[in-house]
Order: C-alpha cells, then structure tokens, then sequence
C-alpha cells in the first residue's frame, strides 16, 4: 500500500580529491542507481554545473554502474569514464579473446537488447578499453579486477588507473560521513518537497564542513 513516509532514492556525485558533493539527484523508492547516474550525468552537462571542460571530467564508478548505458551517457556528454566491471560482462565484452590477466584491450561496448536505452542517449557502441589485472598484496588474497575505461592508452597505462581506481573508496567513506554524522541516513518528513529541502541542506551543510577542513589544511 502507500508509504506513509515520503521514501526516496537519492545517488551523489562526489569529488575524488576533496570530498565534496558536486551534485545530487533524487527519485523514487523504485528508481534504479544506473538510470540515475544516466540522468545525474545528463544533467550536469546540460546545465553546466560542473566548472571544468566535459573533456576533462572523469566518471568513476563500481560493478554497478559498470553497464552500457552510464558508459554511453559519459561517451556521449564528451566526458571521460572509468567503470569496474562484473566479469560475466567483462567477458562477453572480450568476446573470442578471452579474459587475460594483464590485457589491455580495444574494444567498442555495444548496446545488447536487454540495455535500457535512457532518454537524451543514442543506441551505438562506446569505444574503449577493456582491462584486467590481478592484485597481490601480502596478507589478502589474490584478487582479479576488470575495467572498462574511456582513458586514452597513450597517456594513462593499467597500473596508473588500478592505483586511481583504488582512491574510490575515499567516496565510500565520504558518503558514509554525509549520511551518519549529518543524520541524513533516515529523515523523516512525508513529501517530496519536504525530502528534497532536507537533503539539500545537509547537502550544503556537508560541504561546508569539507570546505573548511580544506582551508585549514592548506
């Protein structure tokens, strides 16, 4: 039956270097991340809001977001993308050259019947490159990672975007803040309206704080 709480889905950009929320955007409970980030990313190259060149902005995200069409709303706003794939994708993307640890392959990512196609988007492939590498470190086990990235070859090579895929976490951690210490996990209001005033204030409120602590740390 009807919620008596307002419930929402809410995904957030956040800057790999400070921290700070660069942009939100909300929907309902039913709402999935992948066709947010598609609209978030959209949005933020309509209208401008972020202050530095399309062509210098990277997108990175995990195996959630690693499908066709948040790759294609990156390729397609002229923007740059560096997504984690699930290795059933990853390689279907390999098609006959199998996976193999260290490849750094050229491939363009085709829509498949099953990938939405969001509003604003072109059903057409997303040249790139496919990547796999394998993580030894002492004390863990061994892991395998698959990427597929709009990076160019020349200037950014496997081990640089493993060491720039492993500062998303610093995300994680951003967003934990965001959510517990300004007691935004849960807020209990019962519109729309209401949900989106709440959040957009914590929003600012958060950073804030994060701009401060910059400052201070300069």
């Amino acid at each position: 039956g009807e919620a008596y709480w307002c419930q929402i889905r809410m995904l957030a950009s956040l800057c790999l270097g400070t921290g700070l929320i660069v942009s939100l955007i909300m929907g309902n409970a039913g709402d999935s991340e992948q066709a947010q980030a598609v609209r978030l990313m959209l949005l933020d190259t309509c209208a401008g809001a972020c202050p530095v060149s399309p062509a210098s902005l990277l997108w990175m995200g995990d195996a959630n977001f690693g499908v066709w069409r948040v790759v294609a709303a990156s390729s397609q706003s002229g923007q740059l993308v560096l997504v984690r794939l699930t290795k059933p994708r990853a390689k279907k993307l390999a098609g006959k050259h199998g996976l193999v640890c260290g490849m750094d392959l050229a491939v363009v990512w085709e829509p498949s019947r099953h990938d939405g196609v969001d509003k604003g988007l072109e059903r057409k492939g997303v040249a790139g490159r496919l990547i796999m590498v394998r993580l030894d470190r002492a004390g863990f086990r061994s892991q395998e990672l698959w990427w597929f990235t709009t990076l160019d070859k020349t200037t950014v090579q496997p081990a640089e975007i493993a060491a720039l895929y492993a500062r998303r976490w610093k995300v994680e951690l951003s967003l934990r803040y965001f959510k517990t210490q300004m007691a935004l996990g849960e807020i209990l209001v019962k519109s729309p309206a209401m949900a989106r005033r709440e959040l957009y204030t914590g929003a600012m409120a958060y950073n804030l704080v994060r701009g401060i602590m910059l400052l201070s740390s300069a």
